[in-house]
């Protein structure tokens, strides 16, 4: 399905002749982080970005764990039934989980277009798809093993760029979490 997905995208991208359009690198001068001997730079969208990013992640995460409206989220996540009978209304809930999702999702893409400079269907397809499988190995329920498991995925993939060949990773890593999620679905029903 993903591949008829993206053969139509870009055969209509290719007859309709439309053109990328690229952002002028913005917040590109480097800050210097004295962590170690070898001092690692980031630009200051980078570090913009990483700051927002942890903000964002542990203000969902408390409001989770410690707020009524974040009991209430777990709790239709959780069972919908039971949820329902306790008297929480479970259509609202969801639609108010979907409206969120996008609100994140938004922010998401609204700093990958910052970052990279540009953002297309295929490559918001490719992030969209990598999320959705890192979310799952992670855990939904979750805010900070989720946001683990996505910073360990990301950390592979810059060894990776950095020490083998390109043109292997997204096979490898698509495989790697594939076969990630199939095992934690076994222990998922071997605890049942």
């Amino acid at each position: 399905t993903i591949a008829v997905s993206i053969i139509l995208m870009e055969g209509v991208r290719i007859s309709a002749g439309t053109r990328d359009y690229w952002l002028p690198p913005l917040l590109s001068s480097q800050v210097s982080i004295p962590v170690t001997t070898i001092a690692p730079s980031l630009t200051l969208l980078q570090l913009s970005n990483i700051i927002l990013i942890a903000v964002t992640i542990i203000a969902a995460q408390l409001i989770l764990v410690r707020t009524a409206a974040g009991r209430t989220l777990r709790a239709v996540s959780d069972d919908q039934n039971a949820a329902q009978y306790i008297g929480i209304n479970v259509k609202q809930v969801t639609s108010l989980a979907i409206i969120i999702g996008g609100a994140f999702a938004s922010l998401a893409g609204i700093l990958a277009v910052l970052y990279f400079g540009n953002m297309s269907f295929g490559s918001g397809l490719i992030f969209g798809l990598k999320l959705l499988f890192i979310t799952a190995a992670g855990g939904f329920t979750d805010p900070l093993r989720g946001a683990c498991a996505a910073f360990l995925f990301g950390e592979a993939e810059a060894v990776w760029d950095g020490f083998l060949p390109i043109v292997w990773r997204e096979p490898i890593f698509y495989s790697a979490l594939a076969l990630l999620l199939c095992l934690r679905t076994e222990n998922r029903l071997e605890r049942i």
